[in-house]
């Protein structure tokens, strides 16, 4: 696999952030049933690593609401 850098123009960030969101409210409706599985934090993990190289993190909680998680965008800042 190779390393390629995409250059997203910025008036198309919120879009990409809006399906990156939308993905994440999909997995959150069937995560429990899944049992947790790996497969479904894996594919959490990697979108929120997408987002992050966009200036943007999710921060997902757990909820019983329909949409199976309550996601809220915040500014990406970097581990120290």
């Amino acid at each position: 696999m190779t390393h390629k850098q995409v250059t997203v123009p910025a008036e198309d960030i919120d879009t990409l952030l809006d399906a990156i969101e939308d993905k994440l409210h999909k997995i959150g409706k069937t995560y429990r049933a899944n049992g947790k599985s790996w497969h479904d934090d894996l594919a959490i993990t990697s979108l929120r690593k997408v987002a992050a190289q966009l200036g943007t993190d999710f921060e997902i909680l757990s909820s019983d609401e329909p949409d199976g998680f309550i996601i809220t965008r915040v500014p990406h800042t970097a581990a120290e």
